[in-house]
């Protein structure tokens, strides 16, 4: 925790409390008092290699505010917090607690975060401290972050975007505000002055602003999925400067646009495209370790290929193939997996050069795939333009199949978002004849719109992408249904849909 503060400043806000430095201190401190006295008897013990033993520390709360106590008091007495998500049942929760007690986790790792799965039991993934604070300096950098500002997280704690914040603005002095449900409340953008959020939260942001409600917020660190080059637009309009991210839970930061002119490397990360899944050659970017330069710096979130037609090969210049990245921020791993390699030391300097990839190792129970020279990949198939700018089109694994092509979903959902109307929209493949699948897609709409007729959206459609690429059912709702970091929740989108749960469109 920082011990270089003014204990009376403002340190922490949620709803009509505020607390100060001093009075979360002593907060911290007593919760850290207790959870030495009494261990959790839920608590799971980490191979001791550091002569000494640490523990997995579940914490769930529905109070915000005690969920960031116990976190930071799990941390100064050297054990790992892993947060619940508040909107669990009791019963789910009992069940991931015991799945997660199942495995031992290595001395040295600081952070534990859940994947943003939407079924089953989530992934545990765990990092050490230096895979956050190392990225710190940068994610500073691009905000002109200083320990005056006030630092909103509307995404859920259970989210690893919230939890970095939570630990960034620990250790550089920002106070935080939280909401005290899950959603952007309106008071509190009088007190932030930044906010690191998805998109769906900032769009929540930018109406609000809109309506006429009183902000101090000037910038906006947005990840977590694709942001829509008109919001970015209406955020810039409102006063508040956007600086989009793509990353992963577990390579953390890998590109960054602090301009909305398309994504670069992450200061100290490298990146290397392959065709298709298979190791060979490719062009490796690193991000310059001076983050001030626009060009180290770029776009979005998980896929953020927003306003860019689908399969009408707009703004390619290279053929697409699969990012592999290599940075010192990476997670450790999952819990269940054996521990990574240390992590390749930080670029310098900007360079291009050429490598042969070595053969990737087997992937260990998730998206992670990592070879024996310290890159990893979580399949995110990327193209570069002719400005080595990068173009995210989904994960390799996500891909439709379908009779004519194979459509990957983020293409098309960037190709409809730019339709008049449509607020999000998610594209997902439906059991079809054979081992074909029929595209289909389910449109967000502003509350209270009509519904647009099936014949005006394949016009519009056919004007952003291929036939190929086009859907052929069409679904409509007011709201996504989203998981716990806010991204929407493809399985259960399409195990609705084939369940006729979706309203259709005809």
């Amino acid at each position: 925790m920082t011990t270089t503060l003014n204990t009376n400043r403002l340190a922490l806000v949620c709803g009509s409390l505020e607390l100060s430095e001093a009075q979360l201190r002593a907060r911290v401190s007593s919760r850290a008092a207790s959870l030495l006295e009494n261990r959790r008897p839920d608590a799971v013990t980490c191979v001791d290699r550091a002569a000494r033993v640490a523990r997995l520390v579940p914490i769930r709360h529905t109070d915000p505010v005690e969920t960031i106590v116990e976190t930071l008091a799990v941390r100064e007495i050297g054990d790992v917090p892993l947060v619940g998500d508040d909107r669990w049942s009791d019963e789910y929760w009992a069940h991931v607690r015991k799945q997660v007690g199942q495995f031992d986790i290595d001395a040295g790792i600081a952070w534990a975060a859940f994947s943003s799965g939407s079924s089953g039991t989530p992934r545990v993934i765990i990092r050490s401290a230096s895979s956050w604070s190392g990225s710190f300096s940068a994610v500073g950098d691009l905000l002109e972050l200083s320990e005056s500002d006030v630092v909103y997280l509307p995404a859920p704690l259970v989210s690893s975007m919230s939890l970095f914040s939570v630990a960034h603005a620990r250790a550089t002095g920002a106070a935080l505000i939280v909401p005290r449900n899950h959603s952007v409340a309106v008071s509190d953008l009088g007190q932030a002055t930044l906010a690191h959020c998805t998109p769906h939260a900032l769009r929540a942001i930018v109406d609000a602003i809109e309506g006429g409600a009183n902000h101090r917020l000037r910038a906006a660190l947005v990840g977590g999925a694709a942001l829509d080059p008109d919001l970015r637009l209406r955020a810039e309009v409102a006063g508040v400067h956007v600086v989009s991210y793509y990353g992963a839970a577990e390579l953390s930061f890998v590109a960054v646009d602090v301009d909305g002119r398309g994504l670069r490397p992450f200061p100290g990360v490298e990146t290397r495209m392959e065709a298709g899944s298979a190791a060979g050659a490719g062009d490796i970017h690193s991000g310059n370790s001076n983050s001030n330069n626009n060009n180290n710096n770029n776009n979005n979130n998980n896929n953020n290929n927003a306003g860019n037609g689908a399969g009408n090969g707009a703004g390619r210049d290279t053929p697409g193939g699969v990012l592999w990245v290599r940075s010192p921020y990476f997670a450790a791993g999952y819990l269940r997996t054996p521990p990574a390699p240390a992590p390749a030391p930080t670029p310098t300097t900007t360079t291009t050069t050429t490598t042969t990839a070595a053969t990737a190792a087997a992937p260990a129970g998730g998206a992670l795939n990592r070879d024996d020279q310290g890159w990893a990949t979580v399949g995110d198939v990327v193209e570069l333009d002719s400005d080595g700018r990068m173009l995210f089109r989904g994960r390799l694994d996500g891909a439709i199949l379908s009779a004519a092509a194979t459509v990957i979903p983020e293409d098309v959902e960037s190709a409809l978002r730019t339709i008049a109307g449509i607020d999000d929209a998610v594209v997902f493949g439906l059991p079809h004849s054979g081992a074909d699948s029929l595209v289909a897609a389910l449109i967000e709409l502003p509350a209270g719109s009509p519904r647009p007729r099936v014949r005006d959206l394949r016009e519009q459609a056919e004007q952003r992408m291929s036939l190929t690429h086009l859907p052929r059912r069409w679904y409509v709702t007011d709201r996504l249904p989203r998981n716990s970091a806010g991204k929407p929740s493809r399985s259960q989108i399409r195990v609705d849909a084939i369940d006729g749960k979706l309203e259709r469109l005809d």
